[in-house]
């Protein structure tokens, strides 16, 4: 029983983590398509963390 809620418990977290992570992408997408221009460079220019992969391409064709 015991083993059970823990499997159940540990299933809950790693959704929860995965839920944050997908949600931190796709806030970097839409900053990007959204264009504050602002906050891109400030990350960019601070070395803050990177923008996650759909928002590095979406930067990269922002241009053409």
């Amino acid at each position: 029983m015991l083993t059970n809620l823990f499997k159940r418990f540990w299933a809950l977290l790693v959704k929860f983590f995965i839920f944050i992570l997908t949600r931190l992408e796709v806030n970097d997408y839409y900053l990007v398509l959204n264009g504050n221009h602002e906050h891109i460079m400030k990350r960019l220019h601070n070395d803050e963390k990177p923008f996650a992969k759909p928002a590095q391409k979406a930067l990269l064709n922002r241009g053409n």
